[in-house]
């Protein structure tokens, strides 16, 4: 795993809540106190030093876990572009096609975490928590005859997290055969509709996805647009809280978590601000709190064990559980 911890913290929790891996890293536990917030979704454009400067402005503002995210879009775009006064290839030659051609995918990068020795972690461990980073690739696909292909990349075992960005209603729901790929599934906040999410019947496919673990993703960071950028595109706005509020619909307001996408300083907001953010998407302030902690740590929970090589069983009272 590419989990840091701070040595001192991740013994005692280990030894009172945890359980840990042959390699010695220290799991995420469901009664692990030393997690509360979780920032999902910083986004690494190639600067550590601007990527740095992310992770540290959100340890401050509270969170105790951060993901650093490498989102290349569409690693096939070129290759699924096709001349439109030609008639679409049939499906096997499609998949033909798209078989011949695996090797010009685009490459993918190597994960990237933050020295921690440029942290200021002291009012973390005072508090009794431990820092926590993970590492994430989010992909857009778009074509089907690249999913398989994708998914049996070796570059993904070197992520903590793989996030998935359908393209279209078919992709969605050839996802719903290959949960064990992946970690979340999220949706470009500036699209305008959210097809596979708003489209007839597609409820029981999302429900059928959360079901097996995989988080839905939407971000805050679009709703935080200047006032003037705001009215030059109201209906885009308008569509940014449709596309959450309908996913917290069809989730029933689980298995969703609420994220910044950050790219710079000032798009990071504090856990607080954040859950007050959550009312402009219907969510009630007395339930807002999972969106940025419980429901995070399920996605991480998930994640880890899938990539743990030994299963292990974590022993604990309900009344520690529910604490």
């Amino acid at each position: 795993m590419t989990m840091t911890d701070s040595a001192a913290d991740a013994a005692s929790c280990s030894k009172k809540e945890g359980i840990t891996t042959e390699c010695g890293s220290t799991l995420l536990t469901p009664s692990c106190r030393s997690f509360e917030y979780a920032e999902m979704n910083l986004r690494h454009s190639g600067n550590a030093e601007r990527t740095t400067a992310l992770v540290k402005r959100a340890v401050r503002m509270g969170y105790d876990s951060v993901v650093i995210n490498i989102d290349i879009g569409d690693l096939f775009q070129s290759n699924t572009e096709q001349d439109e006064s030609q008639p679409p290839p049939s499906k096997k030659a499609k998949k033909k096609c798209g078989a011949g051609r695996a090797s010009e995918a685009a490459p993918i990068p190597d994960p990237f975490l933050v020295d921690e020795n440029m942290l200021q972690l002291t009012a973390l461990t005072s508090a009794g928590k431990r820092f926590r980073q993970y590492s994430r690739l989010t992909v857009t696909l778009a074509d089907t005859s690249f999913v398989h292909q994708f998914f049996h990349s070796p570059q993904l075992k070197k992520y903590d997290l793989v996030a998935i960005r359908p393209d279209n209603e078919q992709i969605f729901t050839t996802l719903t055969r290959k949960t064990e790929f992946f970690d979340i599934i999220t949706f470009d906040q500036e699209a305008g509709k959210v097809h596979w999410l708003h489209g007839g019947g597609k409820s029981k496919q999302v429900q059928q996805i959360a079901d097996e673990g995989v988080g839905f993703e939407f971000c805050y960071g679009e709703a935080l647009k200047d006032s003037i950028t705001r009215r030059q595109s109201e209906d885009e706005d308008v569509e940014v809280l449709s596309n959450g509020r309908s996913l917290l619909s069809t989730t029933k307001g689980k298995k969703s978590f609420f994220s910044s996408g950050a790219t710079d300083i000032m798009d990071i907001r504090a856990p607080v601000d954040a859950m007050n953010l959550l009312v402009l998407y219907g969510v009630k302030s007395g339930k807002a709190k999972p969106h940025l902690s419980d429901f995070p740590r399920e996605v991480l929970l998930r994640a880890e064990a899938k990539r743990t090589l030994k299963g292990a069983i974590a022993v604990t009272s309900k009344e520690e559980i529910f604490v």
